[in-house]
């Protein structure tokens, strides 16, 4: 049984060591928040979207201001934003 709980233990610390290589979705919301100068309270919804098929893999965040979104482009390994654009709803 301890013998046991400590593998799990070695599992989890190794798998969170090398993830997989892509910051966490809330992570990127956060993120673009920051850019924005704002908390979530601010947005009426926000989402995020990974596409791995990009190179780099990108999050889609979409902000939803309630009267217009603002959508970032981020990169999913260093959380880098790549772009930005407001579009009216």
């Amino acid at each position: 049984m301890k013998r046991a709980l400590i593998c799990i233990i070695i599992l989890v610390l190794a798998f969170s060591l090398v993830g997989c290589g892509t910051i966490a979705s809330e992570k990127a919301i956060d993120i673009a928040l920051a850019d924005m100068g704002i908390t979530r309270v601010a947005a009426a919804k926000t989402d995020a979207i990974l596409n791995k098929e990009d190179d780099p893999a990108t999050y889609k965040v979409i902000l939803d201001m309630n009267d217009h979104f603002v959508n970032y482009y981020i990169n999913a390994k260093t959380g880098e934003i790549i772009s930005k654009e407001t579009l009216a709803k």
